[in-house]
């Protein structure tokens, strides 16, 4: 009850004050770890700047919130940590990986290079021919500069771009974040290096499976395998006898997956 009634008292001060822009949880979440910034690997300075990524509800009343680096308003692309917040406004878990020990690296900043160009030098890394230039449609007047970018006759959806710090080796180098969505195939994301146009990183984070062809006249000489619903109906029937009660449940032969699977 007490721990409820100062949570109340501390979002009633929050809404009078500046910090009345962050949520209560993104509030506690961001002061936990600029206060248990040794807890995690870190040193002070390095969780001096710190972004708000994401607040998503958890379970019985929680709040799970992202939290960056950052360094002039751009984001550092490690992480996030993530810091769970429950229904009292306790930090109850914190997890995730932020970059340590900032003030030791060197930091590469400038811009030389335009986010259309550098989704076309993702894309020529990936190895997409595009069919016209990407263009710029829109861009924020913020540090990331988010730009939405045409599709360039490949992608199927908007690209977005923005500013990042990505670590490379033992620099920051400003950098171009974007994923080109392409239409036959390919979440191609990518962070290009914004003063020079080489791409620091590059993965398709398409999912892919491969079965390879059917078989259906193979012939195998091995032996043949009894039907499922032989081998497992006698381990049904005793395990539905064994049940306390006299319960009793149905055994869906396969290849049924469920009973939203069958007429019965």
């Amino acid at each position: 009850m007490l721990h409820r009634y100062a949570a109340a008292v501390l979002a009633l001060v929050l809404a009078a004050s500046p910090l009345a822009a962050q949520s209560l949880a993104e509030h506690t979440a961001t002061r936990y770890l600029q206060s248990n910034w040794n807890r995690h690997g870190l040193q002070q300075a390095d969780v001096a700047d710190l972004v708000v990524t994401d607040e998503v509800p958890g379970p019985n009343g929680s709040r799970i919130v992202s939290l960056r680096q950052a360094i002039g308003g751009i984001e550092i692309a490690s992480g996030p940590m993530a810091v769970a917040i429950d229904r009292d406004g306790r930090v109850v878990h914190a997890a995730g990986r932020l970059t340590p020990g900032l003030s030791r690296l060197a930091v590469s900043g400038g811009a030389a290079i335009s986010a259309e160009a550098a989704a076309a030098a993702l894309a020529q890394s990936a190895g997409v021919a595009t069919r016209e230039s990407f263009r710029a449609v829109s861009q924020k007047a913020s540090a990331e500069r988010e730009t939405v970018l045409s599709d360039a006759g490949v992608t199927r959806i908007p690209s977005r771009a923005r500013l990042v710090y990505a670590v490379d080796g033992g620099t920051l180098r400003l950098a171009w974040e974007t994923t080109l969505f392409l239409k036959n195939g390919g979440d191609w994301f990518g962070q290009i290096d914004a003063a020079t146009g080489r791409v620091l990183h590059k993965e398709d984070r398409l999912v892919r499976d491969a079965f390879g062809p059917a078989h259906a006249s193979h012939t195998s000489h091995a032996p043949t395998a009894a039907p499922a619903s032989t081998v497992l109906a006698p381990f049904a029937s005793r395990v539905a006898q064994e049940l306390r009660g006299g319960t009793a449940y149905r055994v869906y032969a396969m290849p049924l997956e469920s009973p939203i699977h069958s007429a019965t």
